[in-house]
C-alpha cells in the first residue's frame, strides 16, 4: 500500500464514520475531510476537516474513530507494506 492509498482509505473511512454516527446534517463536515499522512520520520497521520469535528461526541469522536480495529488494521497494513518495500 502506498501513502496515497492510505490517505484515500483513511479519508473514505472517516467519511463513512461521520455518516454512520449521524454527523452529516449539511454535508460540510463530510466534504471537508482529507487525510494528508506523511512518512518523513516514521508515519505522521494528519487530516483536514471542519474545526468542529474535534468537539463531536464530547471530544471523543476522533479518538473513537482511531480506536476502531478496522482503522488500526489499515494503518498496520500500511506499515508492514512499507517495511517490506524498504527492505530491498
Amino acid at each position: 500500500m502506498t501513502i496515497g492509498e492510505l490517505n484515500y482509505q483513511l479519508t473514505q473511512a472517516l467519511k463513512t464514520y461521520v455518516k454512520s454516527s449521524n454527523h452529516n446534517d449539511t454535508g460540510r463536515l463530510y466534504n471537508s475531510i482529507q487525510f494528508k499522512c506523511t512518512t518523513t520520520n516514521g508515519l505522521t497521520i494528519k487530516f483536514d476537516a471542519m474545526e468542529y469535528i474535534h468537539y463531536l461526541d464530547d471530544g471523543d469522536f476522533i479518538n473513537n474513530f482511531f480506536e476502531q480495529s478496522s482503522i488500526l488494521d489499515l494503518i498496520a497494513t500500511y506499515l508492514v507494506d512499507s517495511f517490506e518495500i524498504n527492505q530491498d
